[in-house]
């Protein structure tokens, strides 16, 4: 072990943050398991081992055990990035949680260094959790948690009757605008739908940037309400990656659309007020982390088709 400040601080950066990439890797490859092992349970570990490797020779201060424990959630995702494991855009939305977690067992381990890491007893203890510490994801997995439902709903006036609007939802052609910058990075964008026969039971095709979305519609009260049941939904997103293309478990069905509804309410000026709204399930944990970017994503997507009706439907509607 290196006794300089900033050598100790590589080797305790790197070694955590090649402990995090194989503790992830077993879980989200083999148990296929992205909770709360993943996301907490890992960046603990890491600032908690590079810590204490930096403060191996001597105690340190508290901030740059801090900084070590962050330089570890880096090589974590430089190495998940190499090794084409995970791609640019979730390793970003996970990193905020990660440097926050990460920086707790730092604290824990700049700590407990000086005091409890030159004893061999507490090295070995310490190398047995990370040798157990995949099994915890297995256990996790096998329990079988209900993933919480998020319900989104946007609205948006058209200068049309109902009468006007409800063809549009039912399906409409290809959207041309330019997507929103969030969807240029790779998350499912919609593009168009196509409806197949009318009332309960009609087929509904929603078409996405990542495939179909099909759908069955529940609820048909024209021009008023429209409800749909969402069959299966297709990868959430094509990962930002240095590679073609890489297909991390995530992608398939972690983040999985339920129902969809479409109201519409006339407005006394003869307007439509147009309410959307989506109830989908996120699979990935601690949830209310992961739900403020599906629940913000899901707004996009609204915002995104609900202006494309309104485009569609005022250019059809009648001038006065």
């Amino acid at each position: 072990m290196p006794r300089k400040p900033w050598a100790c601080a590589l080797v305790g950066g790197f070694a955590g943050g090649t402990v995090g990439a194989l503790l992830t890797w077993v879980a989200v490859q083999i148990f296929k398991d992205y909770g709360m092992i993943v996301f907490v349970g890992v960046p603990f570990l890491m600032g908690f081992c590079s810590s204490l490797i930096f403060g191996y020779h001597e105690r340190r201060a508290m901030s740059p055990s801090l900084g070590v424990a962050g330089l570890s959630v880096l090589f974590m995702g430089v190495l998940l990035l190499v090794f084409a494991w995970e791609g640019i855009i979730c390793m970003l939305m996970a990193a905020p949680l990660a440097v926050v977690i990460a920086g707790l067992g730092g604290f824990l381990g700049w700590h407990l260094a000086a005091k409890f890491w030159p004893k061999r007893t507490y090295r070995i203890s310490l190398y047995s959790l990370i040798v157990l510490f995949p099994l915890l994801s297995g256990v996790e997995k096998q329990m079988h948690q209900t993933a919480p439902g998020s319900s989104v709903t946007s609205r948006i006036v058209i200068q049309a009757p109902p009468e006007e609007v409800w063809p549009h939802i039912l399906s409409f052609p290809k959207i041309e605008s330019e997507p929103d910058w969030v969807f240029r990075t790779g998350i499912a964008a919609p593009v168009e739908t196509r409806i197949h026969g009318q009332g309960v039971g009609a087929a509904r095709e929603c078409i996405l940037s990542t495939g179909t979305m099909p759908e069955r519609v529940s609820e048909w009260e024209p021009p008023y309400r429209l409800g749909f049941d969402v069959l299966s939904t297709p990868p959430s997103m094509k990962e930002l990656t240095i590679y073609d293309d890489i297909h991390p478990p995530h992608l398939d069905s972690f983040m999985s659309s339920k129902t969809g509804r479409f109201e519409l309410v006339r407005q006394p000026d003869n307007s439509t007020l147009l309410i959307g709204t989506s109830v989908y399930e996120n699979r990935m944990w601690p949830s209310g982390y992961w739900l403020l970017y599906s629940d913000e994503i899901v707004r996009r997507f609204h915002k995104r088709v609900l202006g494309h009706i309104k485009q569609l439907s005022e250019a059809k509607a009648p001038h006065e």
